[in-house]
């Protein structure tokens, strides 16, 4: 408990930094941290969350091995950035050095948690100003999954701290045009792939959509938009190729080595137990890879539906599904009055990019909701302004 203590206080600087030079962050950040804290302490004390279970105590397994083989010196002994257990590793260094402490990993995790909260709402603050921004931030605060997530021993923490700076820099990028916040965006991208290896496509999507932004915003036709569009889609490709093809995918290999056939054995690989959809749903072709994709964004996104439900954990799987529903409904509907702010294009190619790769990679839905809940942090920063639009309607109805 010693431990867990000492990551909290130590924490606690940058978070507080964050509230002091952003006054409107501090209170969701407060309310991010004591919710994270709290449920990380009823998983570790009370009762074991499923989240927290499977692959939970096989990050901590290696890492309590890593520590006790390799000891405090010992992190450049077992790191490995062509595997999922960079998270392992840094958690030996923290058992070798201060001692076994699964609750001090959690905290760790919920101290990350709190400061993607902060740097997403950053983010929005740059878009759409403070006051959409803290309510974002409220919302993300308290959204059960990104809790869940920051609560126990898994990567998400990692992933998610990260990927928001890498958020933060690029809607940077996106009204000062500093060639260094797009570096610095690229390079917090590639951060968070190391702790999932699918997150940088979040570079290949960043890429692109500076290309393709300048054709949007332009009063061209429909068919000379689609034609600049298919160019300038395998020019980014051709460039991020270069950049990718070394990268080594650990469900899948080497990216220049790719087919169809290791996409469809990764598929099928996800479709098992309860919880599977499409089993047996499998690419054979080039020309089956065009029309699955749609299909598995779509339950990638969306499921579980309502006749896949069999059991009382299925339905926060369900009203998560809905949530993502009900934000890219809402997204779509007003597409043409957000689009006019210049990161909106940016940071929605970003999280489509990573959800066609997840999409692919997933054939469960408890695994589905974990991932996608890294995009409906972005989801709602695009759509903040609605949100405090219908907030303030709310407010009004309720006060006549």
């Amino acid at each position: 408990m010693t431990v867990a203590i000492l990551i909290v206080l130590l924490g606690a600087i940058p978070i507080t930094f964050m509230a002091t030079r952003q006054r409107w962050l501090a209170w969701p950040l407060f309310w991010a941290l004591i919710l994270r804290l709290s449920l990380a302490l009823v998983h570790h004390y009370v009762w074991m969350l499923p989240q927290g279970r499977f692959d939970a105590r096989r990050f901590d397994y290696y890492a309590e091995l890593w520590a006790t083989v390799y000891g405090c010196g010992g992190f450049f002994e077992h790191v490995d950035a062509s595997t999922s257990y960079i998270y392992s590793s840094i958690l030996s260094v923290l058992y070798a050095c201060v001692g076994y402490s699964p609750l001090g990993a959690q905290f760790l995790n919920a101290v990350l948690g709190t400061l993607a909260v902060g740097y997403f709402a950053l983010a929005c603050s740059r878009m759409w100003g403070w006051q959409a921004a803290q309510y974002s931030a409220y919302l993300l605060a308290v959204f059960p999954f990104l809790i869940v997530y920051s609560a126990v021993g898994l990567r998400e923490a990692f992933i998610l701290v990260f990927f928001a700076m890498g958020i933060y820099a690029l809607t940077n990028y996106c009204y000062s045009r500093n060639k260094l916040s797009l570096v610095w965006a690229l390079l917090l991208f590639y951060l968070s792939s190391l702790f999932h290896d699918a997150m940088a496509i979040a570079i290949v999507g960043a890429i692109f959509a500076l290309l393709l932004r300048p054709i949007l915003v332009q009063r061209l036709n429909y068919l000379v938009k689609g034609f600049l569009f298919g160019l300038l889609g395998l020019a980014a490709l051709s460039m991020c190729y270069f950049f990718i093809s070394d990268i080594s995918f650990n469900k899948l290999g080497n990216l220049a080595e790719l087919d169809i056939k290791s996409l469809g054995h990764l598929s099928q690989a996800r479709a098992s137990g309860g919880a599977a959809y499409l089993v047996g749903f499998v690419p054979n072709s080039g020309i089956d890879l065009i029309w699955h994709f749609p299909i598995r964004l779509v339950y990638f996104l969306f499921s579980p539906f309502p006749w896949d439900v069999d059991s009382p954990q299925q339905i926060f799987g369900l009203i998560d599904s809905l949530i993502y529903l009900s934000l890219i409904t809402l997204l779509f509907l007003h597409r043409r009055e957000l689009m006019k702010n210049p990161a909106v294009i940016p940071l929605l190619m970003v999280i489509f990019s990573l959800a066609l790769v997840f999409a692919f990679g997933t054939s469960n839905f408890g695994t589905a909701t974990r991932h996608r809940a890294k995009f409906c942090i972005v989801l709602v920063i695009l759509i903040a302004p609605l949100l405090l639009r219908r907030k303030a309607q709310n407010s009004g109805a309720v006060h006549e």
